[in-house]
């Protein structure tokens, strides 16, 4: 039986070396699993299906003793919390870990991309650059272990094409069952890649679709880069060798400074944390809907809580340097208050992927008008879905809906399988609400679901608008809504005044007593965004 990441095969061989009398002189037990990862043309395959790397970057993070130690256990306890997000592929930066690593992703059907520790021709250690010894390191000690799936020459770097093209073919006469890129897809567009690299570099944020097209399979680098601010309410737990990056106390002084207190700042936290769970979401169904997209290794697993120095770049406050909690996990392997857990991370890093294309996009629906969304299926299970069937449904909000069969879903990239119209149930009053999307086989033992959040407003009717006044550039948008609004020399008669942003009626309406909706910021294209290494905007 084959080894895969979702059936981890193992087996145990026994090998004797036997005198010419019969006598066994020495006994190995060697673990082993077969497996086959391949390139064709610009598509991964495993044991001869296609195959999606749902991967991540894993740090050496290890607050209280330094640095990770030689623990099956404990190893294997991280592995399993890693492949219940989905996971099936992890990188591990600049180093390559400890064989208790490799045992543990052995049996947790979890696979390896071990790096060479360089950045370009640089050692990250006090050792000489040679890079052909080291992957000959490598391939002695590990090459026993199924998990071990990638060589990867290092990080963010160019040998040159020589020693790239040295390098590739070293280590495809060396080990030829393998894939191998010189640093990790880095590369793009630097050399002949057929010659240097089983994998092409690939965006780092969400990219349009269908916008990158290499000669090959493309595996995205860091992606999805989500940095906020570290959490101090993790302080107390930094009990060994690392000391606590922010302690309750500072964090309480940077909050007095705006008139807040901690009680607001831990929910401005959680608030943080909410929002990188939205990206999340959104950055990898972005990558599983594009047909060209081979996998992505998304950045990261844990929290790095490493200060962004001062003066980098200028990002920094000089005052308040921020800690760094970009991970999908704290650096405990915590799940955050109020961000993603492993289980709802795995609904869209998943074998197989349930995706929509909605229209309106995001969901924003109106009582009594028409919306529709294409169902999008990206297969890289066991086996081909028989009979499937795409059922729908609200959260909150009953709305009969009828199943749409559609057949066999095949093995493979992502694609359309169904288009569902309706109406927008009626609501009476604006309402958050989920969409939620099943695809079931006709034997029903197989379901797959995801969920998106959805807005349901009730229809806009115009209203009066006698009370209501307004100043600067708003009246006509205002006035196709309320009818009798109040002229612009009659403000002083309204109860409700709307002004532009910056108005210099807002005062004077404030002063009368008036209440006052003051609109503007709103320029340019949407620019909420989360930090990359520093804050974001």
């Amino acid at each position: 039986k084959a080894w895969s990441p979702e059936h981890p095969n193992l087996y145990t061989a026994k090998v004797e070396l036997v005198s010419s009398d019969g006598a066994v002189l020495q006994t190995r037990f060697e673990r082993f699993g077969v497996r086959k990862l391949e390139v064709r043309g610009r598509d991964l395959f495993l044991n001869d299906k296609p195959f999606f790397l749902r991967g991540s970057g894993w740090h050496s993070i290890d607050p209280i003793n330094g640095y990770a130690r030689p623990d099956r256990e404990e190893w294997l306890g991280h592995a399993r919390q890693v492949r219940a997000a989905g996971f099936n592929i992890v990188r591990t930066h600049t180093e390559c870990k400890m064989p208790e690593f490799f045992e543990a992703c052995d049996e947790l059907g979890m696979l390896v991309q071990p790096e060479l520790p360089y950045y370009t021709d640089t050692p990250t250690d006090y050792f000489n650059f040679d890079p052909l010894r080291d992957a000959k390191e490598l391939w002695v000690n590990y090459r026993r272990h199924a998990s071990f799936a990638v060589y990867s020459g290092g990080n963010e770097g160019w040998y040159g094409e020589a020693m790239t093209q040295r390098f590739y073919e070293t280590v495809k006469a060396m080990d030829p069952d393998r894939l191998c890129m010189g640093q990790d897809c880095w590369d793009t567009d630097r050399t002949n890649q057929r010659d240097t690299s089983d994998l092409r570099g690939g965006p780092t944020r969400v990219w349009p679709r269908g916008s990158y097209d290499p000669d090959g399979p493309f595996l995205t680098h860091e992606y999805l880069n989500l940095c906020v601010k570290f959490d101090s309410r993790a302080a107390d737990r930094f009990t060994g060798v690392w000391q606590a990056p922010i302690s309750r106390k500072t964090r309480a002084e940077w909050l007095a400074k705006f008139g807040l207190d901690m009680e607001l700042g831990d929910r401005l936290q959680n608030a943080q944390h909410a929002f990188q769970k939205v990206w999340q979401k959104r950055g990898f169904e972005s990558a599983r809907l594009d047909p060209y997209c081979d996998g992505y290794s998304f950045w990261s697993l844990l929290d790095c809580v490493f200060v962004n120095e001062k003066g980098w770049s200028g990002w920094v406050d000089r005052e308040n340097p921020a800690y760094m909690g970009q991970g999908l996990f704290d650096p405990f392997f915590g799940e955050k208050p109020c961000g993603q857990t492993a289980a709802g991370f795995a609904v869209f890093n998943s074998p197989v992927g349930v995706f929509i294309d909605a229209k309106p996009e995001h969901l924003h629906l109106v009582s009594g008008e028409p919306f529709a969304f294409d169902v999008l299926v990206a297969n890289y299970g066991d086996a081909p879905i028989e009979d499937a069937t795409v059922r729908w449904s609200f959260g909150r909000v009953n709305l009969a809906t009828a199943p749409v069969p559609v057949g066999r879903v095949e093995l493979g990239a992502v694609r359309k399988i169904a288009t569902v119209r309706a109406e927008a149930p009626v609501c009476t009053g604006p309402l958050a609400d989920e969409l939620s999307v099943e695809v079931v086989s006709g034997d029903g033992t197989q379901v797959f679901r995801n969920s998106w959040p959805c807005w349901l407003f009730p229809k806009s009717e115009r209203r009066d608008g006698a009370d209501i006044a307004v100043c600067g550039a708003l009246q006509e948008t205002v006035r196709r809504a309320f009818d009798n609004v109040l002229a612009s020399n009659r403000v002083a008669e309204a109860k409700v005044v709307i002004a532009d942003f910056g108005s210099t009626g807002v005062a004077a309406a404030l002063a009368r007593g008036q209440s006052v909706i003051e609109v503007g910021g709103m320029d340019g294209k949407p620019n909420v965004s989360l930090g990359w290494w520093g804050m974001g905007s």
